[in-house]
């Protein structure tokens, strides 16, 4: 399999992330000798579809593209934020633009940093707290709150 390709991982779970070959360092501390991957997902239920992390900046066409291999992404209905940082938000002033309903999902803290740093009006954000779910229609996204799980 091509890493361009689009990859099933589970029914109507896809990995719709980019691979970069050329990021050497991952923040100014840990090598990174093969590059790296910004994963994101596709999840497709009977009713909604959600994208599950977007990808870092300067890959938003790539990543488009990889949505559209499965789905129309203006038809996307949530947009999951797990957290902030560019490789895992940045391309979320892109899927906004380009998708004119689409809610982006996250904590009550990264509703703030969305708004900050992405731009993302309020009205198009939905906080979700510790144990909240979302219902797509035959899947069920289940949210935990887990900070500082990003570094020890």
């Amino acid at each position: 399999m091509s890493w361009r390709n689009v990859a099933e991982i589970s029914k109507e779970v896809y990995w719709v992330g980019i691979r970069d070959y050329n990021r050497r360092l991952f923040d100014a501390l840990i090598p990174l000798p093969r590059g790296t991957t910004y994963n994101s997902y596709l999840v497709i239920g009977t009713a909604k579809k959600a994208v599950i992390d977007t990808v870092n900046p300067g890959f938003e066409k790539e990543w488009e593209e990889k949505i559209s291999k499965v789905v129309n992404p203006a038809d996307v209905d949530y947009v999951i934020m797990n957290h902030a940082e560019p490789d895992h938000a940045g391309s979320i002033p892109h899927i906004m633009s380009i998708n004119s309903k689409a809610i982006l999902v996250t904590t009550s803290q990264g509703a703030k940093m969305a708004r900050v740093f992405y731009k993302v009006p309020e009205n198009r954000i939905k906080a979700v707290a510790n144990g909240d779910s979302l219902d797509l229609g035959g899947k069920t996204l289940r949210f935990i709150e887990a900070p500082m799980l990003h570094w020890p």
